[in-house]
């Protein structure tokens, strides 16, 4: 939920979250790569292009596409109360409130076994850093660049494209080297904002926003891994009594001087 809400998911009609299927290979990082995605590719390029591609309409395409795996699954009383929810922060919030009370009552019902207390409270501790992080990335992703800077760039960008060419025109001789003088002074300072635009949210400006499903593709395998990675000598049957006895001996007669 969090993820899908700094990309702006959870402000459409349907969540994007399926059920993560362990073993199958990570989404690519380019969405270049994606069959579904590069059918389209053309006319998302050219969305972008016009800048008509940060509507909700091509964004709920966009994420239908790029849907998250989640471990287990999510039920459909989980769908509908997150949908009750109103806004990103309190999905994230419910969903938060949720991983603490299934931590307490396996605390209570004495779940988590002999375990003390100080090492379950470090599990309240890694949730509260998750949530610490996702208000930093919330943070970039939603405090966009003062007003006015936005607008002086904007219009310095207009006064470029009219008053470069009349520049290079009247102190440059060659009309083909003033030409591509102009042009790339021109594209020099547009790319200089376009960045700019890129990353003031760099969750959701396709097509160079971060690959999300991926990180959280790998995030899954990490768990799974974790959860049934314990250390293979635990599994080895020890050696019988008389071959250890032999084998001290025997490191005993090698110990001694000749």
């Amino acid at each position: 939920t969090t993820i899908t809400s700094l990309r702006k998911d959870t402000r459409l009609d349907n969540l994007p979250f399926i059920r993560y299927q362990a073993g199958n290979s990570f989404p690519p990082v380019d969405p270049n790569k994606m069959d579904t995605v590069s059918l389209n590719r053309l006319l998302a390029d050219l969305c972008f292009i016009l800048g008509i591609s940060r509507g909700k309409k091509y964004r709920s395409r966009h994420s239908s596409i790029r849907q998250f795996g989640v471990l287990g699954g999510i039920s459909e009383k989980e769908v509908q109360a997150l949908k009750q929810a109103r806004g990103e922060k309190a999905k994230v919030a419910l969903c938060f409130m949720w991983v603490q009370e299934f931590m307490i009552r396996e605390q209570l019902s004495s779940g988590l076994g002999q375990i003390p207390s100080a090492i379950v409270s470090r599990c309240f501790q890694f949730a509260s850093d998750g949530m610490k992080g996702f208000n930093e990335c919330q943070k970039v992703a939603l405090t966009p660049f003062p007003f006015p800077h936005a607008q002086l760039t904007i219009f310095f960008n207009l006064v470029v494209i009219c008053y470069f060419p009349f520049l290079f025109f009247a102190y440059v001789n060659d009309t083909t080297m003033g030409c591509i003088m102009n042009f790339i002074t021109v594209l020099c300072l547009h790319g200089l904002h376009e960045v700019a635009i890129e990353l003031e949210d760099p969750f959701c400006r396709e097509p160079n926003n971060l690959p999300l499903t991926t990180f959280q593709a790998q995030f899954n395998e990490a768990l799974l891994t974790t959860w049934a990675g314990f250390h293979p000598d635990s599994f080895l049957n020890l050696p019988p009594e008389d071959s250890c006895d032999k084998d001290e001996e025997m490191t005993t007669i090698a110990e001694k001087p000749s």
